[in-house]
């Protein structure tokens, strides 16, 4: 049963949120408002976000220096260590899919032994495993193309960045755990009267503001959102699937349920938008992972599918994750 106190609980201020991921939400949220804000409906929370978000960051580098946890570092080996497996977790199907899919020889140069040992590597196989990687995506670097490339080769050296500043502490866990300071509160509590004033600006329909927040952020272990779209698209027919806004944070799984006929999917600036040079054909029986970029303007929210066939009624499944 939902009660008053559960309904305006400030979630932003609760146990199991760290300060750095707390922090990590405020900047992502901050940035989400900002690329939103082309008409100023979001001034004002930019206003009063922006210096409690500056006063809290300001605190935690200073109390990191003074205990000695950390050397100028945002992210410690272990947050880093969580990055790179959630990265080769998030583009094994895309790397899978540009080369030559999951049973390629090309794929087994950067998964030998599937997701597992990327899963909780520890830091003697980080090193090992870096460098794998980092010899296979030069080598297949055409194939991946240039920001799958990026991403891929800036894993070796944000690792060995964050591994060279930590320093060694014998000071107990316990010691080191900070209490909630006014700074971090005043942050907790900006981000949730942001929360419900965008809310408030967007009762009649509240798509436009599901993107704007990310709370997968606020917790180390991440559980992605996942809304699913099915149905049937008659013969070279089109339909509508989703009238929202989709950023590259977000994976669009398209399935194809039918055996006997192709569909093409797009994002368009308008329903049934003809201008759709970045569509992606997705074949029968088979599933595609994309980014919103990968077909289309990520600023296009009519996210699109066209029955490819003559002949037969075709069925799709899409998934938005995040």
């Amino acid at each position: 049963m939902i009660t008053i106190e559960k309904a305006l609980a400030n979630i932003f201020n609760r146990h199991g949120i760290s300060r750095a991921n707390l922090l990590a939400y405020a900047k992502d949220h901050l940035g989400r408002i900002k690329s939103k804000n082309t008409t100023g409906v979001y001034d004002l929370i930019i206003a009063y976000l922006t210096p409690l978000i500056s006063a809290f960051e300001t605190e935690m580098q200073v109390v990191d220096s003074a205990k000695n946890l950390r050397k100028g570092q945002t992210h410690n080996v272990e947050e880093t260590t969580g990055n790179f497996s959630g990265t080769m977790g998030s583009y094994k199907e895309e790397i899978g899919r540009k080369l030559g899919g999951k049973t390629s020889v090309a794929f087994f140069e950067f998964y030998p032994n599937n997701q597992s040992e990327y899963s909780q590597p520890n830091r003697k196989e980080m090193d090992a495993i870096l460098s794998r990687i980092t010899v296979a995506t030069n080598k297949h670097h055409v194939a991946l193309g240039t920001e799958l490339t990026a991403v891929l080769l800036a894993l070796k050296p944000d690792y060995t960045a964050s591994r060279g500043a930590q320093t060694e502490t014998i000071a107990d866990v316990a010691a080191n755990k900070a209490d909630v300071t006014a700074n971090q509160l005043a942050l907790a509590n900006g981000l949730n009267k942001s929360f419900h004033e965008i809310a408030a600006k967007h009762t009649d329909n509240i798509a436009p503001c599901i993107g704007l927040f990310n709370f997968n952020l606020l917790y180390s272990v991440t559980h992605h959102q996942h809304t699913v779209f099915t149905g049937t698209v008659l013969i070279t027919k089109e339909v509508t699937v989703l009238n929202r806004s989709l950023d590259d944070n977000m994976q669009i799984v398209a399935k194809n349920t039918t055996d006997n006929a192709d569909f093409w999917i797009w994002n368009g600036a308008i329903p049934f938008d003809p201008e759709h040079v970045k569509a992606v054909l997705v074949k029968a029986g088979k599933s595609v992972n994309l980014k919103a970029s990968d077909i289309g303007d990520v600023n296009n929210p009519f996210l699109t599918i066209k029955n490819a066939s003559t002949v037969n009624t075709v069925g799709y499944e899409v998934t938005i994750i995040g």
